[in-house]
């Protein structure tokens, strides 16, 4: 396969774009198409090359995963490694369970299926505790390497034109249906490769039609690549609809460059100079590291100046390292055995940390400061859609009291259990809304409305319950019409039971627990906030709502804000909440013992 710098530059201005999206800076805001141009010059690349091999019956499908192999794992798995020891030291339990979970589906190439189960929208991640979320488009790319070789010489079998008119089918009916599922599942059309494979066969045509074919070079064509993939970056944002339409911009952008851009041409040399090649050499390398390192810096630094200085040298530095005495040594001089060894000994340590991360929700007994700030899930990750009564997560058969709600309700759990007074019972399931409105799917495929239609009926059918415990930050139940008469039928189902809803945790303007900890080890910081108009105008809302009714209404605001100022600091490495709203389980504690004495009734 013929050379061509041009590409390496393509490469890099697509890598630059990326970066420069994640670092914040709002001028390119569309670079998130970078994404995009590296599937185009990835499908051309390896298309060309298993072409070739075809040809010259060099069709080795294990030839070809062993190139894959070296060129993918060891600057991956060496990122995953550093990635992970530096959450080990600074992440809370709960952002590194998620660093682990991430990590286990980087190395099985899933992470496109974890986030699209997730349900998590790409745009404010980087904003997040995900240091690794960027590796879904790798996932999408390793998919694409595993099944396009033995599917292209299985259609080469008809020819070569015949192969060529199958994969502009294909193309086209993907393209199709990334336009038509956006609207409907556009997590589904984000991140998985059914409505992205179209990009890489973008590719794969531009392969089919140069190959054996002298292609005039274009600087009108070349050019009006260029300016299609510089629209793109400055124009598009977060609510593009993306893959859509409005892909074909960026990606009829890289084909033309590919395509009409070779040597001589005004792009050809732009992309050519030394420094975009050395960048393009070294995009993965970048690629891989500028998640981790913006997400890092910007957690350790508070200031926004040295954050960035402390990105950009560290980004160049780790990059040229990883593509110097990781890449290049495995590609070239290190034996295939080696390799193999290495990755299968790191990739079998990092899953079990992962996986037994996922289990005890994030090593919480690191340090004493994270033991305090472990996740408040009542009986643990089993019971997350639990509706019924069990060994797993109720006391006994003939529980008294059911906690009832979601992320916000499995927070007192705990706490009920400590007094004698109750036996308990949780029934909660993540993200739902309290009522019958199907909306949020839970990875576990149970609905919303299945859960409360089933958590309600086993409450019903319990002789033993004869108090309900309800809380939420109840922000849809009261500002949505469905969402409200869908909670007001839930509690008309429950008239026959006490029932008593713990009101609204006032939402604080950052994570508590992160602040805490951050302050213990970092920088000091107060980590008070004041409680907001929004927050008691929800109040007042529910208090309307529950007037006449024979649910008990309780107020928590002024237990944790007491003269409108919320307290976090419980101790000096303790805090009320876990990020800006769910409560830890001392600061539950504290709160129950407030107002426990409402439940004796």
């Amino acid at each position: 396969m013929v050379y061509r710098a041009e590409i390496d530059g393509l490469r890099a201005i697509s890598v630059i774009a990326i970066v420069l999206l994640h670092a914040g800076f709002g001028f390119f805001s569309g670079g998130f198409v970078g994404v995009d141009i590296f599937f185009v010059i990835s499908g051309y690349l390896i298309t060309t090359i298993l072409i070739e091999d075809i040809v010259n019956k060099k069709n080795n499908i294990l030839y070809f995963y062993q190139r894959r192999a070296r060129r993918i794992l060891p600057a991956l798995f060496f990122v995953l490694v550093i990635t992970y020891i530096i959450s080990w030291f600074i992440f809370l339990p709960g952002p590194h369970k998620v660093v682990g979970q991430y990590t286990v589906a980087s190395i099985f190439s899933v992470s496109n299926f974890l986030l699209f189960l997730k349900g998590n929208n790409y745009f404010g991640l980087e904003q997040g505790q995900n240091p690794l979320f960027h590796t879904w488009s790798l996932g999408v790319e390793e998919q694409f390497y595993f099944l396009f070789p033995a599917f292209l010489i299985l259609i080469w079998g008809f020819g070569r034109r015949k192969a060529f008119f199958i994969i502009v089918i294909l193309t086209t009916i993907s393209f199709g249906i990334s336009e038509l599922t956006r609207g409907n599942n556009p997590e589904a059309n984000f991140y998985l490769l059914h409505s992205r494979i179209w990009e890489l066969f973008a590719g794969s045509i531009v392969a089919f039609v140069l190959w054996k074919r002298n292609i005039k070079s274009s600087n009108i064509f070349s050019i009006l690549g260029m300016a299609l993939i510089f629209f793109s970056f400055f124009f598009y944002d977060q609510f593009t609809p993306f893959p859509s339409v409005f892909t074909l911009v960026p990606i009829i952008g890289a084909m033309l460059i590919i395509l009409y851009g070779n040597k001589g041409t005004v792009v050809a040399k732009l992309l050519g100079n030394k420094i975009f090649v050395n960048i393009g050499i070294a995009s993965y390398s970048i690629y891989l590291w500028h998640v981790p390192l913006q997400i890092y810096s910007s957690y350790m630094i508070s200031d926004q100046i040295i954050q960035l200085i402390f990105y950009i040298f560290f980004l160049s530095m780790l990059s040229w390292f990883s593509y110097r005495f990781v890449e290049m040594p495995f590609r070239k001089s290190i034996s295939l055995k080696v390799l193999l060894i290495i990755s299968l000994i790191v990739g079998s340590l990092l899953t079990c940390l992962g996986i037994l991360g996922h289990k005890n929700n994030g090593f919480p007994n690191r340090s004493v400061i994270f033991s305090n700030l472990q996740q408040n899930n009542g009986w643990g990750l089993n019971c997350n859609g639990n509706t019924i009564i069990n060994e797993t997560c109720s006391e006994g058969d003939s529980p008294n009291l059911a906690v009832l709600g979601n992320s916000y309700a499995m927070v007192y759990v705990n706490g009920l259990r400590k007094d004698k007074n109750f036996k308990v019972v949780q029934l909660t399931l993540d993200s739902c809304a309290i009522g019958f409105v199907d909306e949020v799917k839970d990875v576990n495929s149970i609905s919303c409305k299945d859960f409360y239609e089933q958590a309600v009926k086993t409450i019903n059918n319990s002789n033993s319950i004869t108090k309900v415990v309800i809380s939420s930050p109840f922000s849809k139940e009261m500002d949505d019409n469905i969402f409200k008469t869908s909670f007001k039928n839930l509690l008309q189902l429950l008239s026959h039971k006490d029932v008593y809803v713990i009101g609204p945790t006032p939402s604080a303007p950052f994570s508590v627990g992160e602040c805490v900890f951050k302050s213990y080890f970092f920088y000091k910081r107060n980590c008070d906030f004041t409680v907001s108009k929004e927050h008691f105008d929800r109040i007042n809302s529910l208090k309307k709502f529950f007037k006449n009714s024979h649910v008990v209404f309780i107020d928590i605001t002024n237990v944790i804000c007491p003269s409108k100022i919320c307290k976090m600091n419980i101790g000096f490495n303790n805090a009320m909440y876990l990020d800006n709203i769910h409560l830890s389980i001392s600061g539950s504690e504290l709160i129950l013992n407030k107002i426990i004495s409402n439940f004796k009734n």
